[in-house]
């Protein structure tokens, strides 16, 4: 009896030590697995959301360059003869509170081998598209007109004879006259600039076009974003490139070329007739913009651009497009001097797309 007892009593006295150790190592085993498969997917998971997040960024950076700068040249009247600011081989600003003033709708400032291109955009805001009127008679800084229609307080206004000087000034107020007897007037502000004075232009034909609110839009790539006038756009953008489409003569519209804004097509502000010739010829953009996943892999998972030999500079990060004869891609240097190789950890997406400068091309018959 008291064997049996005993007995009883051993087997109901719980697991031994051994098998508390053995359950604690398979335990910490599951554990192990569930740890490695969580971690394997909050991964996946940080590297998918900055994938998305990067395809968002590159098409909204993307989409708000297109907007401007299918705007580009509006209203600047490269369409009539009569008054062709990108004729302009002197543009003399009457008006202090325009500042610096240029006749190109486009401008890309080249960002080396190692840095974005900045583009800017210029054009105006005229409900009349900049339709140029003609001036009768010029009293001071009061041009009696044909018609002052389409011209606002405040517009800024080119005035021309229709070669190439040409006046840039500010709308101050307008009279509208009783035609024929009293002519519409335009009064333009006070110049400012010693020696700079409207009575100079002849009243033959001598033509005003009022653009409305001059605009000059500066899109740039600062850090790993990409800003217009200095305010972000889009984040996660780490590179933009710009080319010029440029035709063969300013009368075309086909592009001939596609070229960096650097040696000859670097000073498209310049007057001279060399250049006035050259921005004229400047058709369309071809624009590149680089997004990056922000989630860094410990592995590398990006690649050197390989293009043929014909690439304008070897480039430390991704392709833009293929090389084209005579049209050389641009290349994108996405490297960093301290650790030239980082790059290569990060996941990379560029956005591409070609804007036809429809109002430059519009004006093609008056080039």
């Amino acid at each position: 009896m008291s064997g049996r007892s005993s007995a009883g009593l051993k087997r109901a006295s719980g697991f031994t030590l051994v098998e508390i150790m053995v359950g604690m190592v398979v335990a910490l085993l599951a554990l192990l697995v569930i740890m490695q498969v969580f971690g394997s997917f909050e991964g996946q998971k940080r590297m998918t959301t900055g994938t998305a997040d990067a395809q968002t960024n590159g098409a909204l950076a993307l989409q708000s360059v297109l907007r401007e700068t299918q705007l580009a040249g509006f209203g600047i009247s490269a369409f009539d003869r009569r008054v062709g600011p990108l004729e302009c081989s002197t543009a003399q600003n009457a008006s202090l509170a325009l500042g610096v003033f240029s006749m190109a709708p486009v401008e890309v400032t080249d960002g080396g081998a190692a840095g974005s291109d900045t583009l800017t955009i210029r054009y105006g805001s005229s409900m009349s598209g900049g339709v140029a009127t003609r001036i009768t008679s010029v009293s001071g800084n009061q041009l009696s007109v044909d018609s002052n229609l389409g011209c606002r307080v405040g517009d800024t206004a080119v005035v021309s004879n229709g070669g190439d000087t040409c006046f840039v000034v500010s709308v101050d107020s307008l009279d509208a006259g009783t035609p024929p007897a009293v002519p519409p007037k335009i009064n333009l502000e006070n110049p400012v600039t010693p020696g700079v004075s409207l009575g100079s232009l002849p009243t033959v034909n001598a033509f005003v076009s009022c653009m409305g609110q001059y605009r000059e839009v500066t899109f740039a790539v600062n850090g790993d974003r990409l800003e217009r006038d200095g305010e972000e756009v889009a984040s996660g953008i780490v590179n933009m490139q710009v080319q010029y489409g440029i035709t063969a003569t300013p009368a075309d519209i086909q592009i001939a070329q596609w070229v960096d804004s650097n040696a000859d097509w670097a000073n498209l502000s310049d007057q001279g007739a060399t250049d006035i010739d050259r921005r004229k010829r400047i058709k369309a953009l071809r624009v590149a913009i680089v997004a990056r996943n922000p989630t860094r892999d410990a592995d590398v998972v990006s690649q050197a651009c390989v293009q043929p030999a014909d690439l304008a500079d070897p480039a430390i990060g991704v392709c833009a497009w293929k090389n084209e004869a005579g049209s050389p891609a641009p290349a994108i240097n996405l490297s960093d001097p301290a650790d030239p190789n980082e790059w290569r950890h990060y996941r990379y997406r560029v956005f591409e797309t070609i804007i036809p400068l429809r109002n430059v091309v519009w004006a093609r018959e008056a080039m």
